[in-house]
């Protein structure tokens, strides 16, 4: 049986984690898996301990910087590249939500000379989508390196496809759509469900769902618009669900502007399920997606039959529809799509219901994702 040796050095369970884990319930069928994973990202470890993988735990956790982190990274480069020699698989694949986000696993794939590739949802220019281009610049010119370090890609769609190929990179590229499981909440259980989480039904329950990341995921943006219209928000309340590097400066910044009565930090929830069949809705502010097919909490959103708000990215009004859609960053079109949540029509719900489950079964993805392996080996 071929080995696969597949590496995320994350300290925090997002999508692409979900979706890597989800492959793996039908790769370890054919491949013999070995996991390498950092041992803070405790929620990755117990779900990836109900495979039958070899699980090696990491201390080492890609962070800010990491651009020019890995290059200085020697004693973990050493580490990965014995486990390469100690385990020797016949293909890597390197779980990076963006180029930068384990590249310390692409320097040491190249010392041991082993194919490595990579699964990855996040291909942006930095320059085009941080607020200081200038340094956005610099990283992009360096993860051109990193980049073309790779033998091989599997993404989300041809969106980003593209943005690969601007690197100069010449490598195959798979194209795996995200799957989701269609399982909706049990409404039936909604009195004890919102007890448990403690969620008050007589406000308008509006979650924000995903790793908490100002940069990315916009959560500063949300507080922004609830400090500017807090007056008449006072039906509200918001739900914060995740974990992430910016959780500490969300709960200081709400303390500090007082609006700690309109937020609700949960953190991470294993069963996603709950809290969607006791929310009213979701908003997702992020400043950029990877166009079709993400991020998944929109997907999941839709198959509960959620009203979703959103920000306005490539790709995502075949999935809402304009008219739910603000530009990135815009609080007044926050808050006046805030006014009008609830009132979307079943038959839309269901439209946007039947789209998804078109576009986005699970079963689909397993099987495009063992193929995309299997071309690489």
């Amino acid at each position: 049986m071929k080995k696969l040796l597949l590496y995320s050095d994350s300290q925090h369970v997002g999508g692409h984690e979900i979706q890597a884990f989800n492959a793996l319930k039908l790769l370890k069928d054919k491949y013999h898996l070995i996991v390498v994973v950092n041992s803070d990202n405790r929620y990755f470890i117990d779900l990836l301990e109900t495979l039958n993988v070899d699980l090696v735990k990491v201390n080492y956790a890609s962070s800010r910087l990491q651009f020019i982190r890995s290059f200085f990274s020697w004693k973990m480069i050493y580490e990965n590249y014995r486990l390469i020699k100690s385990f020797k698989p016949n293909l890597i694949l390197n779980v990076q939500g963006n180029i930068e986000l384990g590249s310390v696993m692409l320097l040491s794939a190249k010392l041991s000379g082993v194919k490595v590739i990579t699964y990855i949802p996040i291909c942006h220019f930095l320059s085009e989508v941080t607020n200081r281009p200038v340094i956005g610049r610099v990283k992009d010119l360096l993860n051109c390196i990193y980049y073309r370090m790779v033998d091989g890609y599997i993404t989300l769609n041809n969106f980003n496809v593209d943005l690969i190929r601007k690197r100069g990179v010449n490598c195959p590229i798979s194209v795996v759509s995200n799957g989701i499981n269609f399982t909706i909440g049990n409404s039936e259980n909604m009195v004890q469900i919102t007890e448990k989480l403690n969620i008050n039904v007589n406000k308008i329950n509006i979650a924000l769902v995903g790793r908490v990341q100002f940069w990315h995921k916009g959560h500063d943006i949300l507080i922004s618009m609830v400090d500017k219209y807090r007056n008449q928000l006072k039906n509200y309340q918001f739900i914060i669900v995740g974990t992430g590097e910016d959780l500490d400066r969300f709960q200081l910044r709400i303390s500090k502007l007082g609006l700690d009565e309109y937020f609700q930090l949960m953190g991470h929830i294993k069963d996603l399920s709950e809290v969607y069949t006791a929310i009213d809705g979701v908003i997702i502010p992020s400043r950029f997606e990877s166009g079709a097919g993400t991020p998944l909490v929109l997907l999941e959103s839709i198959i509960q039959k959620l009203p979703v708000i959103m920000s306005k990215l490539p790709e995502m009004e075949s999935y809402l529809g304009g008219q739910h859609l603000f530009e990135v960053g815009d609080i007044d079109g926050i808050f006046k799509l805030l006014q009008s949540i609830l009132s979307v029509k079943k038959q839309e719900l269901d439209r946007r219901f039947d789209f998804v489950v078109n576009q986005h079964d699970m079963k689909k993805f397993q099987l495009d994702f063992l193929n995309a392996i299997e071309d690489f080996l």
